[in-house]
Formats: structure tokens, C-alpha cells, sequence
């Protein structure tokens, strides 16, 4: 991490490094805080100035002025950033080029570096452009396009399906009480870059850290697992993570036959596989153990050989020494002493060889005692050891939003590299405060059903069901930001999705079809007041690697007497499937298991989601499938022309980001995106070159 990074995170929402005047790392950190490199042009920059990369000199009085913008607003995103701001606090000479400048701060606007979320107009609002757009869904992604939209002078009406905005962010408020827990997006992952962080600063939302390191896990039977066995559990889950990392991206092998191989398989294969070397390394073992005790056994022989030999030539030495003493003549006494000398140093060589043995066995002895210090356990993973690699895969399966067996191999974490630094934050408000106050100020139509999109003639027709009546908006471009559940049931032909006329064309059909969308469901909790002595989350690990998602993980709500607890993998289907009465059992039967008596018999209230039945999410969030890639979310965001060639319907949501997919940010900052490029579209580019020569730019720039 970066020295400006670091300071970012330590300094929190006082953000002090930013203030500090014409230091180059202020401006690191306000270009990492808007997730832009702090010393080079990103491709989009290049496409949009290929002037500026044409010398060096250029490069650097771009990076400047953009850089110190993006620090201005961060300063104060409460507030529109003006041109005329930007200008007046640059020093001598980089506001020399004002039309760089005004091209610079054109940019960030249309992009939502800048001026985006909940901020206050310093000047009139823009003049109307005689355009119109229809945005299709409230969620992040919606609200974020139409605010930026109608900033940008364009008309813009929101139909929504809900009753509600927000989408798949949905907070639940229990009646009369404080308590309140998020039913669908949770958590805002991460500070530096993310931009909830900025419009949770203007909207005073307040964020609670939670510590990830702070969860202990507890065994099936309620005991709490030692930390020294989950960290060996947990390196060897990091192994297993890393062997199949290095087999799909440095080996290339995501196939077997010719069928794709998912990231369950992997690691199964994988494991299979440490189980086949540990039994190897246990059959070595016992091989090595068996040429111990067989070197003892011909020790022991030896010295039972030299012993007798020994004793035998005692008996022959006293016989010899008779001999001698009664020997009589010269030649006789000769040949009875040489006898005694042999027979004397034959056991010499007896008692050498005994005692050579003695001490060969007295250190295969200490060498037995200590290799048997060595034995490896009979398998690899003992039934603990299964359920505790289990919990890691439920959490992966959390993150992937389903079972490790629909994941692909390959790309599943393919958006790893541009993960936010810091810590995972709830918002104590709950998170609909945020699409809350995206929505005021906006034309938001509720309860409409969308039917029909068609854009087979000049603008866009959006056809909608209100009650029993039918209503049809129409527009010059149409932002679809349905979750990618509802797109998949579009193109299956359901009743109850939307149907494009005419038919998206067939590279569009294929990312719909081939992109994942996963599953996961929670059941939250309220009790009268917390029993689980202030742990920010504990963990379980289940039985069995079927059941291993089934509330693997419990977190409170900031100071709450709530739990929520999660569903993952194919365990989110259990809410689907099982009653609120059979799931309440099961979640409080674990809870008094770890909690005893401190644990009520049951809750004061509960709610329990079913997200993949839900008519307008039809799941959670995306997932790289086998059959797709991170390519497949740039072609989901591509928008679809008409037969014209004129672009007519667009696209936004967390499966048309392909750095930040599967969150609110990613879905919010796809909304920014789109707004940018539909503007571009519909009323031209205020940064273009060309557009400051328009007689009017001139005027302003003078």
C-alpha cells in the first residue's frame, strides 16, 4: 500500500492529507480516493485528450489540474465544484490554458469524478435539453444515473416495479424500536475510492466499522475452535486457494475432456489430492518406522550372537588356561599359549561387536522415541479440520454469491485487483438512507411494472403495468438497470419480465445467458437485548459441506439486540424451501448451543428473505460462471442501437461492472458511467476540443 493510501486510512472522515496545500501527496490521495492512477492517463483519459499525451510538458499540466480538481471536491463534496472554484485555486502558470482546465473539470463532471451523489448547485440549474430519458429501476445504479442526468439538463423519469426504492437494498425497521437490519446489500466495502464514502459524507450516513479479524468460529457442538487449529485450517485453505490459482492462470488446465472445470471441482481434485500425498507421506512413515525396528531387530540378533559367542569362549578361555598351566614341555606350552591369545582376542572382538550393538541400538532407541515424536495423523483433514475448511468455502461461496460449483476456475475473482482498501462498514441508519436521498428531488414512478422496451422506431417506448392500468412512457433513450435475474427470465420468455422489441441481438442474448447469478438469503433476528458478549461477528461451521452455508456466519447490527444470520452456497435455497417456523428452530438450536442459557428460547421478532423468488431481483448479485469471463461484463454494459445505428437502450447494475461488480459501489458508480455516456450521446462533449471553440464556451473561457 502507498504512503498516501495509508494516510488516507488513518486520517478517517477528517481526511486532513487533502488539505494540505500543493503537497503531491495530497493529490495522490485524492486521485486514489477517485480510483484514478495519480501519475498517468487512464485509457479512457487517452481516448477522450489524445492531445495532452503528446508531450510530456502536456501530460504533466493535465495530470495537475486533474488531480487538484478531484482534491477540491473531495474537500467539499457537499458542494457543486465550479469551473470558475477550480480555476481561481490554481496557482501560476497551470491555469494558463483555460480551455484545458474547462475541458478537465467538463470531463470529471460527465464521468462522476466529480460533482455526483448529494450535493448542493452553486449555480442555476442546467438549461433543458430538450432531451428525455427513462430510467428502469430505483436501485443504486437507477438513482445515480438520473440525479447525474437531470444535473446534466436532461429529463429523466424513474419507473420502478417496488412499492419502495432501493432495489436489492432494503432495510428493515422493527415498529417502535431502534432496531433495523439490511435484508438484501449490507456492507460498503471499503473507504479509499469508494464513492458511498463520499455521498454518505453529504448525507451524514454514518459507517461502523466491522472488524473481520474479530470472529471467532465455533464447532457444530457450540464449542468455540482454538485459534491455533483455524489458522492451520486457514493456511491450508490458502494453499488449496493458491495451487488452483496457479494451476488455471500459470498452467492453463481449466479443463478436463473438454468440459470446463468449476472452482468446486478445483479445489475438491485438490484436495483429493493433499489426501493422496498425506497418505503417501503417513505409508513413507510407517515404511521408515518398519526399517527402524527391523535395524533394532538384527542389532538386537547380533548382540544375542555375540553374547553367546562371548560366554562360549569363556568357557574356552578357562579350558585354554587349564591347558597351559598343565602344558610341560617347551613346544607343548607354545601351542597352549598361542590358543589362549586366540581364543583371549576372539573375545575381545566379541565384546567389541557386543558393545558396538549396544550403542547402535541405544541410538535407533532415542531415533525411534523421536520419529515417533513425528507421526502424522492418519488423514489429512479430521472431521473438525473438514467443517473448518468448510466454513472458508461457505465464506467464499458468500462473496461469489453461489456454490463453488458454479463459479469458474479462472476469472472468479477476477475483479480482485481493484478491491477498495479498508475495513467493511454497515451503515447504522441502515443502507436505504442512501437510495433514500438519491430518490428526492427525482421523478420516481412507483409500482409500475415494466412489460415491454421497445426501440424499434425513433426514441424509446417503455411499455408499464400500474395496477390495471397500462401506462407507456416515451423517451429518446431508455437506462435498463434490472437486476440480471430479471434479464435472464426476459430472454426465457417469462410473463413476468420485461421483453425488448425487437429481440436484443444475439452477442447481448450470450452475456445474459452466460454470466451467473447467485443466491443468498438471511434471517435476521431481534432479540431484547444482545447475549453475545460484543463480538462484532462469530462463525459456524456446520456439519457437512452440504449444509456448510446454513447460518455459517452471524453479524449484530452496530449496538442492536439483532442478528443477521447468512445463507450461502446452496444453502440459500433452504429459506426457498423450508418454513419460517423449521428455519427459526434450526437458528436458534445453534445459537443455544454456543450461548446456553444466555440465549432466549426464541426472538422477539424475525424476517427471513427469499431473494432468488423475489418477481423483481430474482437473486442476489453476479458471478463468473464457467462459460464466462470479466469480458462479459463490458458486454453486458455495451448499449444496444436501433436499427438506425443510433444508441437507444443502455445498460447499468453490478453485472455491468466489471472492477466492482457485486456491490452497491459497483452498481452506483455503473449508474455514473452510463449517465456520462448517454449524456455524450444525447447533448455532446463538453470536453471535447471542439466543443470550447463553440462561441459560447469562448465567451466563458475569455
Amino acid at each position: 500500500m502507498n504512503k498516501a493510501l495509508n494516510v488516507l486510512l488513518k486520517d478517517g472522515d477528517n481526511m486532513d492529507i487533502l488539505q494540505w496545500e500543493d503537497d503531491d501527496l495530497a493529490l495522490e490521495a485524492a486521485a486514489a480516493d477517485s480510483r484514478l492512477p495519480f501519475d498517468k492517463l487512464t485509457s479512457q483519459e487517452l481516448a477522450c485528450f489524445p492531445d495532452v499525451a503528446e508531450n510530456n510538458s502536456s501530460l504533466l499540466l493535465y495530470l495537475y489540474i486533474r488531480n487538484k480538481t478531484l482534491q477540491l471536491w473531495h474537500l467539499m463534496p457537499s458542494r457543486e465544484l465550479l469551473y470558475e472554484t477550480v480555476l481561481s485555486q490554481l496557482p501560476s502558470p497551470y491555469d494558463s490554458d483555460r480551455s484545458l482546465v474547462y475541458r478537465v473539470h467538463a470531463f470529471l463532471q460527465r464521468y462522476g469524478y466529480i460533482n455526483f451523489g448529494v450535493f448542493t448547485s452553486e449555480k442555476a440549474p442546467a438549461k433543458p435539453a430538450g432531451r428525455k430519458v427513462i430510467v428502469i429501476g430505483a436501485g443504486a445504479a437507477g438513482l445515480a444515473a438520473a440525479r447525474q442526468l437531470q444535473f446534466f439538463g436532461i429529463e429523466v423519469i424513474v419507473v420502478e416495479a417496488r412499492w419502495r426504492t432501493g432495489g436489492r437494498i432494503s432495510t428493515y425497521r422493527k415498529p417502535t424500536t431502534r432496531c433495523l437490519a439490511d435484508l438484501g446489500a449490507m456492507f460498503v466495502m471499503g473507504l479509499v475510492g469508494n464513492p458511498i464514502v463520499t455521498v454518505a459524507k453529504q448525507i451524514n450516513m454514518t459507517l461502523s466499522p466491522v472488524d473481520a479479524n474479530d470472529c471467532p468460529i465455533f464447532d457444530c457442538d457450540g464449542s468455540r475452535v482454538k485459534k491455533h487449529r483455524d489458522r492451520m485450517t486457514e493456511v491450508v485453505f490458502n494453499e488449496i486457494v493458491s495451487t488452483v490459482a496457479h494451476i488455471a492462470h500459470n498452467e492453463e488446465l481449466t479443463e478436463i475432456s473438454g468440459q470446463k472445470t468449476t472452482l468446486g471441482e478445483a479445489y475438491e481434485t485438490v484436495m483429493i489430492q493433499l489426501e493422496h500425498r498425506h497418505q503417501a507421506k503417513v505409508l513413507k512413515y510407517w515404511e521408515d518406522y518398519r526399517k527402524i525396528l527391523e535395524k533394532m531387530k538384527g542389532t538386537r540378533q547380533a548382540m544375542i550372537t555375540a553374547r553367546k559367542t562371548m560366554e562360549d569362549l569363556e568357557q574356552a578361555i578357562h579350558s585354554a588356561a587349564e591347558s597351559l598351566k598343565s602344558a610341560s614341555g617347551e613346544r607343548e606350552k607354545l601351542v597352549a599359549s598361542a590358543e589362549y591369545n586366540i581364543l583371549l582376542n576372539e573375545l575381545k572382538d566379541a565384546i567389541r561387536r557386543y558393545d558396538i550393538g549396544d550403542k547402535h541400538l541405544r541410538e535407533l532407541r532415542s531415533m525411534l522415541g523421536e520419529f515417533s515424536k513425528q507421526e502424522p495423523p492418519p488423514v489429512f483433514m479430521n472431521e473438525l479440520d473438514r467443517s473448518l475448511i468448510n466454513f472458508h468455502f461457505a465464506n467464499l461461496e458468500y462473496g461469489n454469491g453461489t456454490s463453488l460449483f458454479n463459479s469458474s476456475m479462472k476469472d472468479w475473482n477476477q475483479d480482485d485487483d481493484y478491491e477498495f482498501e479498508g475495513p467493511h462498514c454497515m451503515v447504522r441508519e441502515g443502507l436505504d438512507t442512501l437510495t433514500t436521498s438519491l430518490s428526492n428531488g427525482l421523478v420516481v414512478e412507483l409500482g409500475q411494472v415494466v412489460e415491454q422496451i421497445d426501440y424499434s422506431n425513433n426514441g424509446v417506448r417503455v411499455k408499464c403495468v400500474y395496477g390495471n392500468k397500462e401506462i407507456v412512457h416515451t423517451a429518446d433513450a431508455c437506462l435498463c438497470t434490472v437486476p440480471l435475474g430479471v434479464l435472464k427470465r426476459s430472454l426465457s420468455g417469462k410473463a413476468d419480465a420485461p421483453v425488448f422489441l425487437p429481440s436484443l441481438p444475439a452477442w447481448k442474448q450470450k452475456a445474459i445467458e452466460s454470466l451467473g447469478f447467485g443466491n443468498l438469503n438471511k434471517v435476521i433476528l431481534t432479540f431484547e437485548k444482545p447475549f453475545w458478549n460484543q463480538l462484532q461477528a462469530f462463525g459456524r461451521a456446520a456439519e457437512n459441506s452440504l449444509s456448510r452455508g446454513e447460518f455459517y456466519i452471524f453479524y449484530p447490527v452496530c449496538d442492536m439486540p439483532v442478528l443477521i444470520a447468512m445463507m450461502a452456497g446452496a444453502s440459500a435455497f433452504v429459506t426457498e424451501s423450508f418454513s419460517d417456523e423449521v428455519i427459526l428452530s434450526k437458528a436458534m438450536k445453534i445459537l443455544s448451543s454456543i450461548f446456553g442459557q444466555a440465549c432466549p428460547r426464541e426472538p422477539l421478532d424475525s424476517v427471513i428473505t427469499r431473494w432468488h423468488t423475489d418477481a423483481f431481483a430474482r437473486g442476489c448479485y453476479s458471478y463468473v460462471s464457467p462459460d464466462s469471463s470479466g469480458d462479459t461484463y463490458d458486454e453486458l454494459a455495451m448499449p444496444v442501437c436501433d436499427a438506425q445505428g443510433r444508441l437507444k437502450v443502455f445498460f447499468a447494475g453490478e453485472h455491468t461492472n466489471r472492477n466492482y461488480p457485486s456491490s452497491v459501489h459497483g452498481a452506483f458508480l455503473s449508474g455514473l458511467r452510463e449517465a456520462g455516456r448517454i449524456a455524450d450521446e444525447l447533448i455532446g462533449c463538453p470536453y471535447s476540443p471542439f466543443y470550447c471553440e463553440d462561441e459560447e464556451m469562448s465567451s466563458l473561457l475569455e
